[in-house]
């Protein structure tokens, strides 16, 4: 229960301890606080899910898929930071492209019809799903 709640609250962490702390506002996407002091608690809070996914397992063969692809994902988004605004380093725009492949933006996955606040919903509904079969 405690890895699903750090899951789901990792948003409100980066922001509220970044805001308190490090005076940082609202970033653009989670991936943004990469390059902000709030690096070692995002980075600290997806390895930390991302070994519990891998050690997690389901019921079935796809369970155990589903949680080592989850693993991988996680842990290669904390591996590969986003391009920070302005970079323009070519070996820094290669770590960006595969982030975005491991982590990819919202636009990206986003139906034409819906809105943010639906995408948002559906992120909350889909955790709090998740977090009552474990």
């Amino acid at each position: 229960m405690t890895i699903g709640l750090l899951g789901m609250l990792m948003p409100l962490i980066l922001y509220v301890d970044g805001r308190v702390i490090f005076g940082k506002m609202l970033q653009e996407s989670l991936s943004m606080y990469y390059h902000t002091g709030m690096r070692a608690v995002m980075v600290g809070i997806l390895f930390a899910l991302g070994v519990f996914l891998f050690s997690y397992k389901g019921y079935g063969r796809e369970d155990d898929v589903a949680g080592n692809l989850a693993c991988l994902f996680a842990i290669e988004t904390a591996l590969f930071p986003t391009l920070r605004d302005g970079e323009t380093g070519e070996v820094y725009k290669r770590i960006s492209v595969v982030h975005r492949i491991f982590a990819p933006s919202p636009n990206t996955l986003r139906s034409p019809n819906s809105t943010r606040a639906s995408d948002i919903w559906r992120a909350v509904v889909t955790g709090l799903l998740m977090e009552a079969q474990l």
